[in-house]
């Protein structure tokens, strides 16, 4: 466990932690597919439609199997209710934050805020065997709340590219940081 803390003094007590795979795979890959569909309500249905949670399994028990991939989870009241996945890019040193999500229902409750910032504090932690050199990410401009988050923990516009859902182009910044520390201090 990295730590805990109360949402908006309520009773519920978050915990972020490493994901376990025998733990968590069915609820955090429902939580991926849920959250997609609720937040990316631009990407065209039948994309969305096709995405299943069977799927969403297999996808995170591959994805955890890649050098140096790991996943934060934050859990509440035994319920997965956000995450954050990162993996080793092919470029020697440099990592992508592959995907950020939260429940939808506890959105706004600065939980994606923390899930930066134990991503960034376990880069620091391990700095000796990962030699983070730069963490980045693709967003979607029109997701104004991700854009905003991750602009406000002191990631820049490295570049800007076009990916395509069920054939139709959505554009994506590239966002990233060279200093981690950044997103401690923000």
């Amino acid at each position: 466990m990295i730590s805990c803390e109360n949402v908006n003094n309520s009773n519920s007590v978050l915990e972020y932690r490493l994901f376990q795979i025998e733990k968590d795979l069915k609820e955090m890959s429902k939580l991926y597919v849920d959250s997609w569909r609720v937040s990316y309500w631009f990407v065209p249905k039948e994309h969305l439609d096709k995405m299943t949670y069977e799927e969403s399994e297999e996808k995170w028990t591959e994805f955890v199997k890649g050098k140096d991939s790991f996943i934060y989870l934050c859990v509440g009241n035994g319920v997965v209710c956000g995450m954050a996945a990162v993996r080793r890019d092919p470029e020697e040193n440099t990592f992508e934050l592959y995907t950020l999500h939260i429940l939808h229902s506890h959105k706004g409750k600065g939980i994606g805020k923390k899930l930066m910032k134990t991503v960034a504090q376990h880069f620091i932690d391990n700095q000796s065997t990962l030699n983070c050199k730069c963490l980045y990410l693709w967003a979607v401009p029109i997701n104004t709340p991700a854009v905003s988050l991750y602009t406000k923990l002191g990631a820049t516009i490295l570049k800007y590219q076009t990916e395509y859902f069920a054939g139709i182009g959505l554009d994506e910044i590239g966002l990233h940081w060279t200093d981690l520390n950044l997103i401690l201090n923000n």
